[in-house]
């Protein structure tokens, strides 16, 4: 063997997509051949993860995170790396993110008459999230008085009245939606997810 080089079948892909990434031992004569690598020689991203086939054929990369992922890999006294550039992949949930100080995704807590600040996220089926213009709206149009916007990434729900309040976030493009139930009472605003609801209409 004369060098060891290591050929992506994709520089650029999504999330959603797994490719070969194949590691070729070049000989003086320019003949090309995969060595099997056992996986402790790859060095991977976190959240990454390679099958490693035993009869000549390419591995197969998994993506996990998004951005640049740096692959290397090693053979006798050999290395090579790749560089292979992950985007989100397709979106198959839409999140609504609220700005509560406390660790719990089930409750925020604040006073009565305090803006509640919801902000729409789509994310892959990796987990990756990104920021989405929704629209916003309730059912009958009975919290939209106290929306302060139909449409945009981040919205405000400010009430003083006690009641139990329905918003939803639909990404226009996608048609995913999501949806909190806001229970204002008395000196307190706490919002409850709702796991139930339909992706899609």
């Amino acid at each position: 063997a004369l060098s060891l080089d290591l050929v992506p079948e994709f520089e650029n892909i999504t999330a959603d997509q797994t490719i070969s990434l194949s590691p070729y031992l070049i000989d003086t004569h320019g003949n090309t051949w995969i060595p099997n690598v056992p996986f402790a020689d790859w060095t991977l991203p976190q959240g990454t993860s390679i099958d490693l086939p035993n009869d000549g054929t390419s591995p197969t990369f998994t993506p996990g995170p998004t951005g640049p992922m740096a692959v290397e890999v090693s053979w006798e006294d050999w290395t090579a790396s790749t560089t292979i550039n992950v985007s989100f992949g397709a979106p198959n949930t839409l999140q609504i993110v609220h700005n509560s100080d406390t660790n719990s995704h089930n409750h925020v807590l604040g006073s009565s008459g305090e803006a509640l600040e919801l902000c729409a996220h789509l994310v892959d089926q990796k987990g990756n999230a990104w920021f989405v213009n929704a629209s916003w709206y309730s059912p009958g149009d009975l919290a939209q008085p106290f929306l302060s916007s139909n449409d945009g990434n981040c919205i405000d729900f400010e009430s003083e009245t006690i009641g139990d309040w329905v918003v939803y976030a639909e990404d226009p493009h996608s048609g995913i939606i999501s949806g909190v139930v806001i229970n204002v009472s008395a000196g307190s605003i706490a919002q409850v997810k709702l796991d139930a609801l339909p992706s899609e209409h």
